[in-house]
This record gives structure tokens, sequence and C-alpha cells, in this order.
């Protein structure tokens, strides 16, 4: 698993949170309008519930994919954060991405440094598999790439994502 923190995209591919708060969909961020309708749609007709963990995947060729994760009432700890990251990853690997967005800002977290920091060991967790008496595989699996999108690069988030 791979870390970038940017300012800029690098991926047309992104994660969304959303979660309920008196009894409406909040959105963190997004950017097609057409999947937060659809979204917003199937909430609306209770296909949808916005709990923690809850995961939408949009598949799309041009625009780039998205994934739709729900945060419950939206209420983080640095724990919950762990287990949503490794939640994302695994779906991220069963649909095969292979670079995707997330951006700082979208998280509903106060503390962002600690955020990117939960984020970042959870991913790990997710990815580590061990190997060390398997066969050696035919085919070396594409490694994921996960870029963390901020407006500012600091000092502190570098070093939260690199511990």
């Amino acid at each position: 698993m791979q870390f970038s923190l940017n300012v800029k995209s690098s991926s047309a591919n992104q994660i969304c949170f959303y979660y309920e708060k008196s009894k409406k969909l909040q959105f963190c961020s997004c950017s097609k309008t057409s999947s937060k309708n659809d979204i917003s749609s199937q909430f609306k007709s209770e296909s949808l519930s916005a709990s923690f963990g809850e995961m939408v995947f949009y598949r799309n060729s041009e625009d780039g994919h998205e994934l739709y994760v729900g945060l419950g009432d939206g209420k983080l700890t640095e724990e919950s954060l762990r287990e949503l990251a490794g939640k994302i990853y695994k779906r991220l690997k069963s649909e095969r991405v292979t670079e995707i967005n997330l951006s700082l800002e979208a998280v509903p977290f106060r503390d962002k440094v600690g955020a990117l920091g939960a984020m970042t060991e959870g991913l790990s967790m997710a990815d580590y598999s061990f190997d060390t008496f398997k066969a050696a595989p035919k085919k070396k699996p594409t490694e994921m790439k996960m870029n963390f999108l901020s407006k500012k690069v600091n000092a502190s988030l570098k070093k939260a994502m690199s511990e």
C-alpha cells in the first residue's frame, strides 16, 4: 500500500462520506450531483440507512469511480476511523481499484493529523498479509495507492502519515 499527501488530486477516483443527522442525509464531500441524488433517493426509500461502514460503489469509466461511505451519526473516534479505513481498503480491493483520493477536509474529525494517522494505520493493517511460508506468486499483485488530499500540507501531517 502506497500513501501520498498532496494538495491537488492526481486521480479521478474518490471517496465520499455521508451520515444521518436529524433524519436527513448529510454529505461531507461529493463532486458528482447525480451520485449524490441517487444516494439521497435510496435513503428516502429506505434502501440505505447511512449506518457506520455502509458503502455504495459507483463505477464510472470517464469520470472516475466513487466510493460512498456511511458514517452513522457522524461522530468518529480514532479507533472508529481505523476500523473504517480497513473496511474501505477491503471494498476497494474487491472492486480492483488501484488508486483513489481521500480529502482530509471531507472527514468529519476535528484533529486532521489524528485522522490521517488513524486512517493510514487502518489501511496498513488491512493490507497486511502473512505470506512468509507461501510460494512466491507467479504474478505480482498491483499495489493500491491512496492519495490523501489536504488544503495545507505541513510537517505534522507528513509525520502522521509516515508513522
